[in-house]
């Protein structure tokens, strides 16, 4: 015991004081997050009721922009947009605006090292904790993803780090599929059977939503106000868990407590409105038909 405590002194882990020794780092205890999700359950649900009533006001606006998929389910639509405007919103706003500090540990890197309890309070993150990403070509075509399990297989899993399937699967999206080599036709072939592209008689499609660069700018205007609006909601769910964070953690990691709650932002601010909106039944589970529900393409 004595060397695997003296490892984690090593590592600024753990602290020793005589004989006395306590956490280095911040701990999201379970108290603390039963704590956040009582006193943060009105800012969810205004998010949840924000993203409705945008999606619902700009519905025929979005689909007139003319974007290949435009025609998609509502439950497609709605997942599709609900991504949009999260990721407008938390993503590109409130992170380009908040100022991080990361600290640095032993060896000089700039990172956050925390720890976690696990309790009934969070166990909808197995469904709702999501994987996000983009992937680009070298034409600056991109791919955005916003995974939720329990939308099934995380598509940007299959994408991401690969950039051959990267390639294949934008120049699917872009109609250049006439000079596919037959490893080209292979990748074309797989995704055919994961459901991310379409075969018909008329060539491959991808099965997602794809916008030009104009298209895109007109889907960002469309949603500009409410994206803006989510932005300063979620600033105020970072601020309240600033709060409750400093009445949980040691007084000499304080000083961490408005960095260390940017971490909470996404489950606090993306995933806790998705999955109020799952429980109302706003948001259904994809069953495999029709568009993918959270992945969409931009062309340069």
């Amino acid at each position: 015991m004595e060397d695997k405590l003296a490892e984690l002194c090593e590592y600024e882990l753990l602290k020793k004081d005589g004989n006395r020794y306590y956490t280095n780092i911040v701990i999201f205890t379970r108290d603390f997050s039963k704590e956040v999700n009582n006193k943060t359950t009105q800012l969810r649900e205004k998010i949840a009721d924000m993203l409705t009533n945008a999606v619902a006001k700009y519905e025929k606006d979005v689909r007139a922009i003319g974007f290949y998929g435009d025609d998609m389910s509502g439950n497609s639509f709605a997942w599709q947009m609900v991504s949009f405007i999260l990721y407008r919103s938390v993503i590109e706003i409130l992170q380009n605006k908040i100022k991080v500090v990361y600290p640095k540990d032993k060896f000089g890197t700039e990172c956050f090292i925390w720890g976690a309890e696990t309790s009934e309070q969070t166990s909808w993150e197995s469904e709702f904790g999501f994987g996000i990403s983009n992937v680009v070509n070298s034409a600056g075509d991109y791919v955005q993803f916003m995974d939720f399990p329990i939308n099934g297989e995380m598509v940007h899993h299959y994408c991401f780090n690969r950039q051959n399937v990267t390639n294949v699967f934008l120049d699917i999206a872009k109609g250049n599929t006439e000079l596919f080599s037959d490893n080209d036709k292979a990748l074309a072939a797989d995704m055919v059977r994961k459901g991310y592209v379409i075969s018909n008689d008329e060539g491959l499609f991808v099965n997602a939503p794809v916008f030009t660069k104009e298209q895109h700018d007109a889907l960002k205007n469309i949603f500009a106000d409410t994206a803006a609006q989510i932005a300063d909601e979620a600033e105020k769910l970072m601020e309240t868990v600033t709060k409750i964070l400093k009445d949980h953690i040691p007084v000499h990691l304080k000083k961490l407590a408005k960095d260390m709650a940017y971490l909470r932002l996404f489950e606090d601010a993306i995933s806790a409105p998705v999955a109020i909106l799952y429980d109302r039944k706003y948001l259904l589970p994809y069953n495999g038909n029709g568009i993918l529900p959270t992945t969409y393409v931009i062309l340069k």
